[in-house]
């Protein structure tokens, strides 16, 4: 599983980059987790707010740090 997280060094951005991180981590997910911040990314996801978060490829959320339940989902989902 691929999870990229479309941002730049907000407060929001990182705190979504180490929940998903620690979050896979607790249910033991080996998961390809990264932090891009290319503006082209956010053109060709219409990314609006920061932080986007893609699950292998798809735009799940933006805007704000996603709660745990909604992390948990994305992961159990894929996962």
């Amino acid at each position: 599983m691929e999870i990229v997280v479309l941002g730049f060094d907000c407060a929001a951005c990182r705190k979504a980059y180490r929940l998903i991180g620690d979050l896979a981590a607790q249910q033991g997910l080996d998961i390809h987790l990264s932090k891009q911040s290319d503006p082209q990314l956010f053109v060709q996801y219409q990314v609006m707010t920061a932080p986007g978060i893609l699950v292998d490829g798809q735009l799940v959320y933006q805007g704000g740090c996603p709660d745990s339940k909604t992390i948990l989902g994305w992961l159990n989902k894929t996962g």
